[in-house]
């Protein structure tokens, strides 16, 4: 493979520098905590070679009346009554609280318990208690689990101890070491679950994102009853992403946040055991994380037949300049988003056109709205925001990233809004997200506000924005196939945006506006200028939708992962 020498990283030196980092956490922490800042005490978890024990089956006990309630749970190994010798764990359950965990929220006590020497888990009304509790740590008394991970709904105190219940007489900036064991030995025993072919889909977090969105509705394409789909987060959910796990866990019951249920040293582990047990034909890393690639020899290894599927959002930048070792033999498909992507596989990494595919994003699409309900959505969602009901309205909804260009979004807004623009008549535009560049754009509106700009966070659920819009922005620097544009022409809008990615091929037949090139305002203003006419609008729009109908549409996205996962059914004669 001709890559060059200096862009790979070994996953060694990769683990090595983490180690670091680690220490260096811990010295800068025990340096403050000397200076006589009132820090929590911090356990600092440290891996295992070794399972100091073996859980059997059944793992869990629990008593008959709350049996009824666990039927629905992913976890099976349980008794409704008591067993020679018992088993290793006990479930006690609030029967006064209304809260309803999340089907894999037995499975995530199970292995927070397997993975750590702890004496209790709790997530919500449910608490798992070990009978052991002499092999316990004295220090760490209990870990709580987040029902639906995320900072915003965890306590400071949780947040600084990562979940973990220390003892009272702990001193503040007591450091707290707690070993942990690999959860796949210790959970050995437990019998595999039947079920239908199955992938396991690896992402860092569930954010609110295009890329969440896609692979959430490819969950909810696929027949239950014919395939099983794994979700595993490897990475903790924080508040400037969003998460979409309530979302998921109705897409899938088979959502594992490990991120947020696990340290890291028992994450990796914890997803060989979901492999095993679930008999996962197909690993499918949806969205990359070093932790899995850094593993992914071994895990093939570990698991024989295992079939690795990889894919990547963007031909630049990134993972593909700094990680290229995933491009390698341990991945089977290559899966590409665009052109471009397939295009460095095949010549910069030499990767042959057998392990290459190329599916391009897709949407579901909205029923049409007549007439009369359109404008009347319209104008109450205006109403709403604030914005006259004749304006030009411009929606631009992303991931406040430097990849996005944000500010470019607030320098054409700035130019509408010039008193001596009198062509441009009234433009609005609607500016929805969070992320790393959001305390520069807040503080650039403050700095200059701009009455044509309204300024919302991040949306969980975007859907009744886009009644307000007349046209959709984007303004990226680089860009695979954005969701937000094939979301806003198949609403028939049409949408402006730079040539990145495949939005050329996006836009080949019309529906919108290709600018030539990222940064360039004065194309951004004459492209949404062109739009003004609703003559010119709405036929524009009509077209985007009939691109979406025509080649972006879902089920066509669906049947083409489910080929590139599992390959061909046997009634289509094992053709592609």
């Amino acid at each position: 493979m001709n890559v060059p020498a200096v862009l790979v990283r070994k996953p060694r030196v990769r683990r090595g520098l983490r180690r670091l980092r680690r220490a260096l956490s811990v010295l800068r922490y025990r340096g403050r905590a000397r200076l006589g800042r009132q820090l929590p005490p911090r356990v600092v978890p440290r891996a295992r070679a070794q399972a100091d024990r073996l859980i059997l089956h059944p793992a869990i006990q629990v008593t008959p009346g709350s049996a009824d309630s666990l039927r629905s749970q992913t976890e099976s190994s349980w008794a409704a009554d008591s067993r020679q010798p018992p088993p290793p764990f006990v479930l006690a359950t609030d029967s006064e609280t209304t809260i309803e965990p999340p089907p894999s929220g037995l499975e995530g006590l199970l292995l927070a318990l397997a993975a750590e020497p702890l004496p209790w888990a709790t997530a919500g009304p449910w608490t798992l208690l070990a009978r052991d509790v002499e092999a316990t740590s004295r220090r760490v008394v209990g870990r709580r689990l987040p029902l639906v991970p995320g900072h915003r709904n965890r306590s400071a105190a949780e947040l600084a101890r990562d979940g973990y219940v220390v003892r009272d007489d702990q001193p503040p900036g007591a450091l707290i070491p707690l070993e942990v064991q690999p959860v796949d030995q210790a959970l050995r025993a437990l019998p595999p679950i039947d079920g239908p072919p199955t992938v396991l889909f690896v992402v860092p977090y569930l954010a609110i994102g295009g890329a969440e969105r896609l692979l959430l509705d490819l969950i909810r394409g696929f027949p239950p009853d014919e395939v099983r789909a794994l979700v595993v987060c490897l990475e903790p959910h924080a508040a400037e992403r969003g998460q979409t796990l309530s979302e998921a866990w109705k897409a899938s019951p088979w959502i594992f946040p490990l991120g947020d249920w696990l340290p890291r040293e028992a994450r990796i582990p914890a997803l060989r055991h979901l492999l095993r047990r679930y008999r996962v034909e197909t690993l499918f890393s949806w969205n990359p994380t070093t932790d899995l690639f850094d593993r992914l020899a071994e895990l093939r290894r570990d698991v024989p037949g295992l079939r690795l599927l990889s894919q990547l959002f963007n031909h630049e930048g990134g993972w593909m300049d700094h990680y290229p070792q995933v491009l390698a033999a341990d991945v089977d498909l290559h899966v590409a988003i665009n052109r471009q992507i397939e295009a460095v596989w095949a010549e910069r990494f030499q990767i042959s056109a057998d392990r290459i595919t190329c599916i391009h994003h897709a949407v579901s699409l909205p029923p049409p709205l007549a007439e009369p309900e359109r404008l009347e959505r319209r104008r109450e969602r205006r109403q709403q925001l604030g914005i006259p009901e004749s304006a030009l309205v411009v929606g631009s909804f992303l991931r406040l990233h430097p990849q996005k260009r944000p500010l470019d979004i607030l320098t054409v807004a700035r130019r509408f809004s010039a008193s001596d623009d009198s062509q441009s008549g009234t433009v609005y535009f609607l500016l929805a997200g969070d992320g790393p560049s959001s305390a520069r754009v807040d503080a650039e509106l403050e700095r200059q506000p701009l009455p044509n700009l309204i300024r919302l966070p991040m949306q969980e659920d975007p859907e009744p924005l886009f009644d307000a819009l007349d046209l959709c922005l984007m303004t990226s620097a680089y860009e695979g196939l954005p969701v937000f544009l094939l979301e806003g022409m198949a609403r028939e809008l049409p949408v402006v945006a730079p040539a990145v990615g495949d939005v050329p091929l996006l836009l080949a037949d019309g529906g919108g506006t290709v600018v030539p090139r990222p940064g360039v305002i004065d194309d951004y203003v004459e492209a949404i200028r062109s739009y003004r006419d609703p003559a010119v609008r709405h036929p524009a729009g009509r077209v985007a939708r009939l691109r979406i109908e025509k080649d972006f549409s879902l089920p066509r996205y669906v049947d083409r992962y489910r080929r590139a996962i599992f390959g061909p059914t046997e009634s289509e004669g094992g053709s592609s």
